[in-house]
């Protein structure tokens, strides 16, 4: 198998999510210049392709690893611009909710999204994705471009979808949308503590504190599904 040209024998592309996102990322948005010519391609419709369609076509930069850069577009949106669509001829890319990337002073920078892709028919396949995504409230330029890491697993079992399964990523779609809601519903229901002045013992009061424990534990158990969801 040959791999991608990136440097000296014995050397290997294996950034970690940080130097992705403020190196790869970064510069693909602001500095092209200071990227290696070539190095990462450059793909159209993405999402359109099998995965083994598109990897038949480009060099891996390391065993069972490939690399691209994608532009997002409209397209890439779904109705309303409420959720990314993944879907293409040959499948679809069901996701996981986002998770933070942090730099060394601990400040979110971008965050990345982790994908399988299943074919038409409805196969689980070995096939997976991670996206890269910079902070867009970080910068005032639209960052249109991200990276998309795919990879083929060694050990996983091929299955078909089942009900279950088709119910469980709804759920899962659903709740992803709902991230930045839940958030909010978390801050407003901490910040509802702080409306007693200092010098002064509030008398409690039972129907209050059963509303807010009410409150806290529907909270509560939408971050469990969140995190529970396969």
């Amino acid at each position: 198998m040959d791999f991608n040209n990136f440097g000296p024998p014995g050397i290997k592309f294996h950034p970690n999510d940080q130097e992705i996102i403020e190196f790869y990322v970064s510069n693909k948005n602001f500095n092209t210049h200071l990227l290696q010519p070539n190095l990462i391609p450059d793909v159209m419709n993405l999402y359109d392709f099998h995965p083994q369609q598109l990897t038949d076509q480009y060099s891996p930069m390391n065993e069972n690893e490939w690399y691209f850069y994608y532009e997002k577009d409209s397209s890439f949106l779904s109705q309303n611009n409420k959720r990314s669509n993944r879907e293409g001829k040959n499948g679809t890319w069901l996701g996981d909710p986002k998770k933070p990337i942090l730099n060394h002073q601990n400040i979110e920078i971008g965050f990345k999204r982790s994908l399988e892709f299943v074919e038409s028919d409805e196969k689980l396949t070995q096939w997976n994705m991670i996206e890269y995504h910079l902070l867009e409230s970080n910068n005032i330029q639209q960052c249109n471009w991200m990276l998309c890491k795919i990879y083929k697993t060694k050990s996983k079992e091929i299955k078909t979808f089942t009900n279950e399964d088709k119910e469980s990523n709804t759920k899962r779609q659903k709740l992803v949308q709902e991230e930045p809601t839940l958030e909010s519903e978390l801050n407003l229901y901490c910040n509802s503590f702080e409306d007693v002045e200092v010098g002064q013992e509030s008398l409690p009061n039972s129907s209050t504190e059963l509303k807010k424990d009410d409150e806290f534990e529907t909270i509560s158990a939408k971050f469990e599904n969140l995190f529970r969801i396969n």
